[in-house]
């Protein structure tokens, strides 16, 4: 009996806690609704049990509004001259300036096109020239009827400046030369200046008058040194006091450099004088005495043979005294070679001993592989009197 009482007693406790076991993962309260507060924040709603938190963040400013569109203000353009009507022109020039713009046009055409990449790009290229050559030469055979529009288009800058000068060089004349120095001298644009002296240096016929006033018009000393060069290349006129004038002008040192090489190029023998007392003046910047010293020898090889022994073995500038060694390598050859050895010899410097020493191999090298010495050459031309090119 005993037993079957602890039995069903068991049986109860069982049951029960089988019960409550049950409740732990049976059905549970239904969780209280969470309300929402529509705060921004990146978009999301925060939720109302974390607004302690939203209320310690600070608000995000809206996005700024986009400004309405405003116009541009006005900005004041220069613009080219205005092209002349064609009545202005006589039917000549009107026939003439039609005929130029519409090659002026296809030129721009051809020069806008791009070669494709490939085993015939620079065929390409070469045909694309031919052809603007070809439209350029057509232009020139309008002839000095042309001359006036193309002034008028270059002063305007309807075209690119480049193929209108060549067409008004390709014409020549003397209107082409007094409209193109009038330009130049009207015209601040250095660029514009150059682009004009560069052009004119293919001009068939005299152009030193042109280029003569032109220098003390040109805006740059860019422009200045470009002519000397062109004087220099073409040599005529009388281009020997021009360069000595500039030499001795207050020019920028770069245009007295220039003029100083021009001079040198030239081989004027009245402007020896002035490179011998630009060589040996202490008071003379380094560079130009430099070049006074090439240019003297070039310019008279006889007679500046004594002043540049004398620079290269008793100048207290170390750099003359190694340019004079230069020239007297370059244009006296093996009879300098005595000169030379003295110095290597007896210099206290020993800079110049070195100088001395390279210039005697360097003749002894060229002496015997029979190259000629440039400036023997020179003076050979010179003392049989032969003008050299």
């Amino acid at each position: 009996m005993n037993q079957k009482v602890t039995a069903v007693i068991a049986g109860v406790f069982l049951i029960g806690a089988l019960v409550a076991l049950l409740g732990l993962f049976g059905e549970t309260e239904d969780p209280e609704p969470i309300d929402t507060v529509h705060t921004p924040r990146n978009g999301q709603d925060i939720p109302a049990g974390n607004q302690g938190s939203a209320a310690n963040t600070a608000p995000v400013d809206p996005p700024p509004a986009i400004p309405e569109p405003q116009d541009p203000p006005d900005v004041e353009v220069t613009q080219p001259d205005p092209l002349p009507e064609l009545g202005d022109y006589s039917p000549a020039q009107q026939k003439a300036m039609t005929k130029i713009q519409e090659l002026m046009a296809k030129i721009l055409a051809l020069r806008a096109q791009q070669p494709v990449p490939g085993s015939d790009y620079f065929e390409q290229l070469k045909r694309i020239n031919e052809q603007i050559e070809a439209l350029m030469q057509e232009m020139i055979a309008l002839g000095p009827d042309a001359v006036g529009p193309l002034l008028d288009l270059l002063k305007a800058g309807a075209f690119d400046n480049q193929s209108m000068l060549t067409v008004l060089v390709g014409i020549g004349g003397e209107e082409a030369k007094a409209g193109l120095l009038e330009m130049f001298t009207s015209q601040g644009d250095y660029r514009l200046q150059q682009e004009i002296v560069n052009a004119l240096a293919k001009w068939n016929g005299e152009i030193f008058g042109f280029y003569e006033a032109a220098f003390g018009s040109a805006s740059d000393a860019r422009v200045q040194m470009a002519i000397l060069r062109h004087m220099a290349d073409r040599g005529e006129g009388d281009v020997g006091r021009f360069f000595a004038q500039a030499l001795n002008s207050d020019a920028d040192r770069n245009v007295r450099i220039e003029a100083v090489r021009s001079l040198k190029k030239t081989r004027d023998p009245l402007a020896y004088d002035l490179l011998e007392n630009m060589a040996t003046s202490e008071n003379e910047e380094l560079v130009l005495r430099q070049q006074a010293i090439y240019a003297t020898a070039a310019t008279d090889a006889i007679r500046a043979r004594s002043t540049l022994e004398n620079l290269a073995g008793q100048s207290p500038s170390r750099e003359i005294r190694a340019s004079a060694i230069v020239a007297l390598s370059e244009y006296y050859g093996e009879e300098a070679i005595p000169m030379l050895e003295s110095l290597a010899s007896s210099a206290s410097d020993t800079e110049i001993r070195e100088r001395a020493l390279r210039a005697i191999k360097v003749i002894q090298t060229r002496a015997s592989n029979g190259i000629p010495v440039p400036g023997s050459i020179d003076r050979e031309i010179e003392n049989r009197g032969v003008e050299i090119e």
